[in-house]
């Protein structure tokens, strides 16, 4: 007998509470739904904005509990005069609607989703093409465009940008040439507006705020894993061969990886390198030639960090006469894992390597300590700016005063305040007589999956 393994059983899959929802019903979760005898007076916005839909016509109640799509419940609408009121309607330009549906007939081929009265067809179907519209159009144009048939199930995106109008179908999306001009794009129902009823089913609905790309797919991926239409995704979607997960988190709680990853451009994704620095709330003198010496320093204050870092690998970011900054912590942008760097406030100081050993562009500062609070600049001697002895110049190796210096008494410091290069290589000073901070880095962390 094989034993088969789900690889996603162990991870957490994307759902839209990963994100900013204006409404969001999903007729799997039967406790959203309120019935008598299969006949839905409510149902519940999963959102947190309370926007439920409602209908207290028993005649004009869908019928939850009799259909379902991949083992899954769905809400079922007649055709004649089934629908469901929107308690708070929205306007809907600038944001996007997603449909899981299907459509059992369509006599005038005008079935509507989202509409209402005053010729409002939000979402609908129009030639039993796609459509966005109401008789005010706030568009330039009213291109009706991807064509649906009865009796196939779709995931559909209604996309009401604030610059064009799109169109999603199973993941392929379509752009039109409609410009937003100006007005609002208000529904009122759903499975209902001029024209046709819905004579079909709805399984989810989301609506969101307009997103790239990127983030759209994920919400494809998401529906159709859900309801079991990952063969309708096109090649080279990148959820054709499996589903979104939840957003990565950061082990030590710190980095918001819900957004984009800005070393990569693309959502985080686990596995994705990062690093973490810190301005150690110690104060040193920078006498010592072993960098070993340092780097105890900072893994001692790591351990007993309220943030729990001492469950990895702290190091200086400093440098000796035998070994560069870049290099003891590993952090060389020619040979180790590259990927963004973040203070303990979870603030990005640099989106690379090459950017952190460089110019430090972020207006960010590695000015917080191990604990995550702001580390005042209290040393003896650049009072207002920290000082911090690292012996090491801008680009990441050993300058010609290096902790320990052995030439002198003066070691490079950098200013945990300063702008751009300042932060690594600002001046040097006496390192015997005077006390001063040390930076720390984590070894490369990964973003661990969802």
């Amino acid at each position: 007998m094989s034993l088969i393994v789900n690889p996603f059983a162990a991870r957490r899959l994307w759902t839209p509470d990963e994100i900013e929802c204006d409404m969001w019903f999903d007729a799997a979760d039967e406790d959203s739904i309120t019935e008598s005898g299969g006949a839905v007076s409510q149902w519940d916005d999963k959102s947190g904005k309370a926007n439920h839909l409602t209908q207290g016509t028993e005649a004009d109640k869908p019928t939850s509990g009799t259909r379902t799509l991949n083992g899954l419940n769905v809400i079922d609408f007649d055709g004649a005069n089934d629908e469901l009121d929107i308690s708070s309607p929205i306007d809907m330009i600038g944001k996007e609607i997603w449909i899981v549906a299907r459509i059992d007939s369509m006599p005038l081929n005008r079935p509507v989703f989202m509409g209402g009265g005053g010729n409002n067809q939000t979402a609908s179907l129009d030639g039993a093409k796609m459509r966005i519209w109401q008789s005010a159009n706030p568009y330039s144009a009213d291109s009706k465009l991807v064509t649906l048939a009865t009796g196939t199930d779709y995931i559909l995106g209604f996309l009401a940008h604030n610059n064009v109008k799109k169109f999603s179908k199973d993941g392929s999306l379509t752009t039109t040439t409609d410009s937003y001009v100006s007005g609002s794009l208000t529904p009122t129902l759903v499975a209902s507006g001029q024209y046709d009823d819905l004579d079909g089913y709805i399984a989810e609905i989301i609506v969101c705020p307009q997103r790239g790309r990127a983030a759209q797919q994920i919400i494809e991926g998401y529906l159709a894993w859900k309801w079991g239409l990952e063969a309708s995704l096109p090649g080279g979607h990148p959820y054709e061969d499996e589903p979104p997960l939840a957003a990565p988190t950061c082990e030590f709680g710190i980095v918001d990886m819900s957004g984009t990853n800005p070393h990569t451009g693309e959502p985080w994704r686990q596995g994705d390198k990062y690093r973490i620095a810190f301005a150690g709330s110690g104060a040193y003198y920078a006498t010592s030639t072993d960098i070993a010496d340092y780097n105890d320093e900072i893994q001692d204050l790591a351990d007993v960090s309220d943030l729990g870092l001492g469950r990895k690998v702290w190091k200086c970011i400093g440098s000796t006469s035998t070994v560069d900054a870049k290099d003891n912590v590993d952090a060389n942008p020619a040979s180790d894992d590259d990927g963004p760097v973040y203070n303990t406030a979870g603030e990005l100081i640099a989106s690379s390597l090459s950017a952190l050993w460089g110019t430090l562009p972020s207006s960010n500062r590695i000015d917080f300590d191990e604990d995550g609070n702001a580390r005042p600049k209290d040393t003896p001697i650049w009072t207002t700016w920290g000082c911090v002895w690292t012996g090491t110049g801008t680009d990441g190796t050993k300058d010609s005063k290096p902790l320990g210096n052995s030439s002198g008494t003066d070691v490079t410091l950098g200013l945990m305040a300063a702008e751009a290069q300042f932060w690594l290589k600002r001046s040097s000073n006496n390192a015997s007589t005077n006390l001063g901070i040390l930076y720390g880095m984590s070894e490369v962390l990964e973003a661990r999956g969802g």
